[in-house]
């Protein structure tokens, strides 16, 4: 019996057809308006395994596709302001499954599963182990270093932790001179507004996907706002204490020399002082990442968003 061979050409068209199937029955069922209902979220094809046998060899390029369409659902719920990513950390699975060198799926994705709902997954402890298993296969990567670093910083709180991975990171090729600085900062200032500040505006410098510019955009306003509010209760209180009795405005200020004028928060709207002597911002809606911890501490900051 004459044995058959496939055309080469054959084989890839076909493999290329399977790619696009594999690609279109990723994620949930759309309306018309474009909304997802998150009660139909279901993902068709869940077993890298079985993925990577479907793609006959081109499981990099079935990698991408994955990472391209959980980019494309997180950016829809985003906009919608939803409350939960059920099928983020699934899609980023099988991306990385299938390619484990998608250094950019482990380090964008990570930062989408970490942050707070409406801007993130909420999940800094599951984006921490993706991390991991992403530096385990691409050690030589110094922003999944500084990736993790950033998570364990500001989104779990893990200051030494932190300062452990920036060290690990600032050792591997080509890494950036402020992985040391940054070991070092959060080491002994971990919590510092400046510390985070400084993040933040890396963050902001470094990030590509528009979804994270903005989002670290929003953050460095906040934690420019958090620096000015702490400079200014300190001006308040000292003004308190000398002349014995409260500011009616922060412009009370001005005349004694206090301030030399009242600033204006990263919004453009003057800082104000709340009923109870608190320097505050007039539209607390313009920066949504600061909020006053009233039970703590009141000069403590914390983010709802982060």
């Amino acid at each position: 019996m004459k044995r058959r061979y496939c055309n080469p050409v054959t084989l890839a068209c076909t493999a290329l057809l399977l790619i696009g199937l594999i690609g279109s029955v990723l994620v949930a069922r759309v309306n018309r308006q474009g909304a997802i209902d998150s009660s139909d979220e279901v993902l068709l094809i869940s077993s890298p395994k079985v993925l990577k046998r479907m793609s006959l060899g081109y499981s990099g390029l079935v990698g991408d596709i994955y990472w391209t369409r959980a980019v494309q659902y997180f950016g829809l719920l985003h906009s919608q302001d939803a409350k939960g990513y059920k099928l983020l950390a699934p899609m980023l699975t099988i991306a990385t499954e299938l390619d484990p060198r998608l250094s950019i799926a482990y380090q964008y994705g990570a930062i989408f599963l970490a942050q707070k709902p409406p801007n993130g997954a909420g999940q800094p402890k599951e984006a921490a182990a993706f991390l991991r298993r992403g530096i385990e296969r691409n050690a030589d990567d110094w922003h999944l270093y500084y990736t993790l670093g950033f998570i364990y910083g500001l989104e779990l709180k893990d200051y030494r932790a932190a300062a452990e991975v920036f060290a690990e990171g600032a050792r591997t090729p080509n890494a950036h001179p402020w992985m040391r600085v940054m070991s070092a900062t959060m080491a002994e200032h971990g919590g510092d507004p400046a510390t985070a500040h400084y993040m933040w505006t890396q963050m902001y410098l470094s990030a590509t996907e528009k979804m994270l510019f903005e989002n670290a955009q929003k953050h460095l306003r906040a934690a420019e706002a958090q620096m000015d509010i702490a400079q200014l209760q300190q001006t308040v209180d000292a003004y308190t204490a000398e002349s014995g009795h409260a500011p009616a405005t922060l412009f009370e200020l001005v005349r004694p020399g206090y301030l030399f004028r009242v600033p204006k928060d990263p919004t453009g709207h003057y800082y104000v002082l709340d009923a109870k002597g608190r320097v505050n911002v007039q539209r607390p809606e313009d920066l949504p990442f600061l909020e006053l911890d009233q039970e703590t501490d009141p000069l403590s900051y914390v983010s709802k968003r982060q």
